[in-house]
């Protein structure tokens, strides 16, 4: 008897093991090998407006201005704003957080209702999905929202609701733009997967997440004036023109996005419908709740292609979704093995290997491209950096730089900034989209509008940084929503190229307004006196 009881105390300890064992890589293969790619040049427009509502200026990107709401969540916001009080740096506290709302949620995917194999490979495809990873110390809200996400499908089985379901379902519209679609999806999954729940099926769940929107919207049109985040509205394109590009990324997500492989939720989807016939329900795992995970599945990640995907690499906007592809990816494989189990040794011992090599290949195939991806976007990152710091060190406070990246630069320098893609700028932000080239997030620009500010500083090609010896531009750079700025007779009339010493050895190219060089020649003739 002794042995025989002790037998689910050793299991339980076994599971916990795995568990604590999925998290550790986690964290480590965050630390060690992703953490010097976060976090992108977009987090650091959420960590300038934090700044300024910390130090007092109000939800602001430039101090002074007129507010616009140049953040995609106002959640991740507030949440930095605290960090920021608390002496935090925003760069490092975002990527810790980040990072942490990761472990988070390969705990929660142990915790499903699914059976204890099934949730327990959940956990690790997680822990070691490279992308995952990346965004989560991206320095945004990314791994935030999946977490949310999964404390969704976790915290409240299907046909039941609770506080907690309605906290997360106010916490999600908070934390996306599309948080509301998110909750709204989850609810419809759960009415399709499970009718027996009737007409009081999670209504209070819908309303929260509706009170939650209609207050937010509220709040927006007093601040800001508008019903849309205009961070939304600066990268908004015609459904016509996103979805098909959408589709496209949707399709390389599925295919190799994450740890859990496409084709297993596809193996999961086929022997759930082409199951044996006359074969009883299975008790685990839980029928009900895979229906549920799959219709959500089914339901979201077509709306989110309709965005049009990302510039940035591996797939953001699907990442809050990881952890449900890793739940039914899981499953998808756990019921192979069990369609298997009655067969021949070596067919049980084929199939286990080709699931076992898939997900391998999955893994390991595209990690070198994945990796070189990052490294691309740190290189860039690491010189906006570097060239934020010196002109906010060159510079005077006040001065107004026009620029593309408007995230590190300005967050760096602490110069006002004018952002051309119109992210933090409301007007550009309402031009029609340029439909003549395909970049998401860089088809709203105006350069007339931009030189008609006379800003004292512009940045085109993303600041070049050159040799001192080189005072050539390679205008041969300049980017294509830029273009429309470099061809007015204003810019040439009125900007001269100022190669800015950033060390010893290197320069970055920017172009200055003759007034305001005057005005420095002046100022510093002034001060020799």
């Amino acid at each position: 008897m002794g042995p025989a009881l002790d037998r689910p105390d050793r299991s339980d300890r076994a599971e916990r093991l795995w568990v604590a064992g999925a998290i550790l890589v986690q964290l480590a293969l965050g630390r060690w090998l992703v953490w010097r790619y976060g976090p992108i040049d977009d987090a650091y427009i959420a960590f300038r407006y934090a700044r300024n509502l910390a130090d007092g200026h109000g939800l602001v990107f430039n101090p002074g201005a007129a507010p616009v709401e140049g953040y995609s969540s106002p959640l991740w916001v507030l949440i930095l704003a605290v960090a920021r009080s608390l002496g935090a740096s925003l760069p490092e506290a975002s990527m810790t957080l980040g990072l942490l709302c990761g472990s988070a949620t390969v705990l929660l995917l142990s915790r499903s209702s699914l059976a204890r194999r099934t949730r327990l490979l959940a956990a690790w495809l997680l822990a070691i999905d490279l992308p995952f990873l990346y965004h989560s110390v991206n320095g945004l809200e990314t791994a935030l929202t999946a977490l949310l996400v999964t404390a969704q499908m976790v915290l409240a089985p299907p046909g039941t609701v609770r506080r907690a379901s309605q906290l997360i379902a106010g916490l999600l519209v908070l934390a996306r733009p599309e948080g509301a679609i998110l909750v709204l999806s989850w609810v419809a999954a759960s009415g399709v997967a499970d009718r027996s729940s009737g007409r009081r099926f999670h209504w209070p769940v819908v309303a929260t997440a509706l009170a939650t929107l209609a207050a937010l919207a509220t709040f927006r049109w007093w601040t800001f004036g508008d019903w849309i985040a205009n961070s939304v509205r600066a990268k908004m394109l015609p459904v016509e023109m996103a979805l098909p590009r959408g589709l496209a990324d949707l399709f390389c997500f599925f295919g190799h996005g994450n740890a859990s492989c496409g084709v297993l939720v596809a193996v999961l989807v086929v022997l759930s419908l082409f199951g044996e016939s006359g074969s009883p329900p299975r008790p685990d795992p839980d029928r009900t709740w895979l229906r549920v995970l799959l219709v959500q599945l089914l339901l979201v990640l077509p709306v989110l292609s309709a965005s049009g995907g990302d510039s940035f690499p591996l797939w953001r906007f699907y990442m809050p979704m990881a952890p449900l592809m890793a739940l039914a990816g899981a499953a998808g494989a756990t019921l192979a093995l069990d369609r298997v189990a009655r067969s021949r040794p070596a067919v049980r011992l084929a199939v286990r290997a080709a699931l076992v090599g898939f997900v391998v290949a999955n893994l390991l195939g595209p990690a070198r491209k994945d990796l070189e991806r990052m490294r691309k976007e740190s290189n860039w990152l690491s010189s906006w950096t570097v060239t934020g710091r010196q002109l906010g060190r060159v510079f005077p406070a006040g001065t107004t730089l026009a620029l593309s990246p408007a995230g590190a630069i300005p967050f760096h320098s602490g110069l006002t900034a004018i952002d051309l893609l119109g992210v933090c700028d409301a007007h550009i932000a309402r031009r029609p989209p340029d439909r003549t080239y395909y970049y998401p997030g860089h088809h709203h620009h105006d350069g007339r509008y931009v030189l008609s500010l006379q800003p004292d500083l512009i940045m085109l090609a993303n600041g070049p940084i050159v040799g001192n010896a080189r005072r050539e531009f390679p205008f041969d750079a300049v980017r294509l929503w830029e273009r429309d700025l470099v061809d007015d007779p204003r810019f040439v009339a009125r900007y001269r190229l100022l190669p800015v010493p950033i060390d010893a050895q290197r320069s970055v190219l920017l172009f200055a307004r003759t007034g305001f060089l005057e005005k420095l020649e002046l100022d510093r003739r002034v001060r020799a006196r």
